[in-house]
Formats: structure tokens, C-alpha cells, sequence
């Protein structure tokens, strides 16, 4: 079985709401934390801030 990495990013306001995408697959759809595979030479943090800003336009800084 092929290793694929992935990373996503857990997202919140300051009253905690957490923000998700909804991603289509087909005819149906769901809902996920923003992320995906981890490209070449990439740290999973180059890869949630990348993922993040495909995703959603907004840029992040990963903290903690």
C-alpha cells in the first residue's frame, strides 16, 4: 500500500466556531477540516498553510 501524507488544519474564531469545507466527490458532497496530501519536500506546516489557502483564499499562521 502506497504512504500518502496529509495535513489539515483545525481552524477557530474567537467564540470557537470551527471552520470546515465542503468538498464534492461525484454527485454527493461532505463536509472536512481544510487540508490534503502533503506535496514533494513540503513540511505538513508548508502543507496546511498551502492546503488552507486553496481552500479557502484566506491565508493562516500556525501557532502552538
Amino acid at each position: 500500500m502506497k504512504r500518502v501524507d496529509v495535513s489539515s488544519a483545525l481552524i477557530t474564531d474567537s467564540e470557537g466556531h470551527i471552520l470546515i469545507v465542503k468538498n464534492a466527490k461525484g454527485d454527493s458532497s461532505y463536509w472536512s477540516l481544510p487540508g490534503g496530501a502533503v506535496e514533494a519536500g513540503e513540511t505538513l506546516e508548508q502543507a496546511a498553510t498551502r492546503e488552507v489557502k486553496e481552500e479557502t483564499g484566506d491565508g493562516i499562521v500556525i501557532t502552538g
